[in-house]
């Protein structure tokens, strides 16, 4: 079985449901399709996009930009895949925008995708999207959502969630709730760009800006403390896991001095991890949208075969065959079928 983890869509039924903050999505004379949220317009055009654009001089709309379920279910069986979890656009979390309209429509997200899903239950299931400025309303959503529509993991940012970070006393009655209800917690950069208030980002910053933040969630959520607490959180970190693999040993090493010093180190900086961070690396799970074969197997060796999953932001801007990626790798049947579907099948109760 193949199941996909990694693919957005941004609905009809939410098309102007965030006020100022859109969102709206059309396709201009010039062929391109046009994303427009929170005063903010940008064509979509990833390379497969462009060109199509060059050849023919219009693009086909993304599938994370098609409302038509059919659409997305012709795709994946084009692609041999048997399962895809569905999120909705890391622009869209809302996090900084006003409670009156960012909590009402996180629910009308959900509602869409649950719509979106109800079309091919056996095919496509959805990450439940939170208010996350209001922890009340957030909660009530998540029971919300596994009670009626069904979720069986929720989606939320990877840093700076409206201003504060994952280690956060905050969190604490959300990831109680997500062990209590055995939900896994998929983490997702925001785009930083589309934060109100937020400075234009330099090119470096841009490219560097979600690998950044997918090694920061994991690691604070290792080092402050929170497996500790919570040593049955299950979570997704998109994108290999940013630099995780590659710079790992010395996120290691560094942070079991920390810990030696203790007190000595204190304010922020203190590690309030009561283990070896290697210790938590269990309630980490990784996909493999990592562009190059080394990078691949550094993730796999870190993590082992039950902790590595395939998504591969379906159709998006970074968008690859997850499977082939996988199959790339030369492994046995054995470790294939598990990162191919079984391990995701498990962590979902699919």
């Amino acid at each position: 079985m193949k199941i996909d983890l990694h693919s957005h869509i941004v609905l009809e039924d939410t098309f102007g449901a965030a006020g100022k903050h859109g969102p709206w999505i059309e396709i201009k004379d010039d062929g391109v399709t046009y994303f427009t949220w929170s005063g903010t317009t940008r064509p979509i055009v990833n390379p497969r996009q462009r060109a199509e654009l060059e050849a023919t001089g219009t693009s086909r709309v993304p599938h994370w930009a098609v409302s038509d379920p059919a659409v997305r279910i012709a795709a994946m069986d084009e692609k041999g895949i048997d399962k895809m979890g569905i999120s909705i656009s890391p622009l869209l979390y809302l996090y900084s925008g006003e409670e009156e309209i960012a909590v009402p429509f996180a629910s009308i997200q959900n509602d869409a995708m649950a719509k979106f899903c109800s079309h091919a239950p056996d095919r496509l299931f959805f990450m439940s999207a939170l208010p996350l400025q209001n922890m009340e309303a957030s909660l009530a959503e998540v029971d919300r959502s596994v009670k009626t529509l069904g979720v069986k993991a929720i989606n939320i940012g990877a840093s700076n969630i409206a201003g504060r970070e994952l280690d956060d006393e905050y969190f604490y009655p959300l990831w109680q709730k997500c062990e209590d209800l055995d939900l896994l917690v998929m983490v997702h950069p925001e785009a930083t760009s589309g934060i109100q208030g937020q400075k234009e980002q330099t090119a470096a910053q841009h490219l560097l800006d979600y690998c950044y933040q997918d090694t920061l969630a994991p690691l604070t959520l290792m080092v402050g403390g929170v497996f500790d607490l919570f040593p049955k959180l299950k979570v997704y970190i998109q994108h290999g896991g940013g630099f995780l693999p590659y710079q790992w040993r010395r996120l290691e090493i560094f942070s079991a001095e920390a810990q030696r010093l203790g007190s000595q180190a204190s304010g922020p900086r203190q590690i309030k991890a009561k283990r070896p961070i290697r210790d938590y690396l269990p309630n980490l799970y990784l996909d493999l949208l990592i562009h190059d074969l080394s990078s691949r197997h550094m993730a796999l060796d870190l993590m082992g075969p039950d902790n590595i999953v395939v998504g591969d932001n379906f159709d998006g801007a970074d968008s690859a065959d997850g499977f082939k990626f996988v199959e790339e790798m030369n492994l046995s049947s054995e470790v294939e079928n598990k990162i191919m579907g079984g391990n995701a099948a498990r962590i979902l109760n699919l």
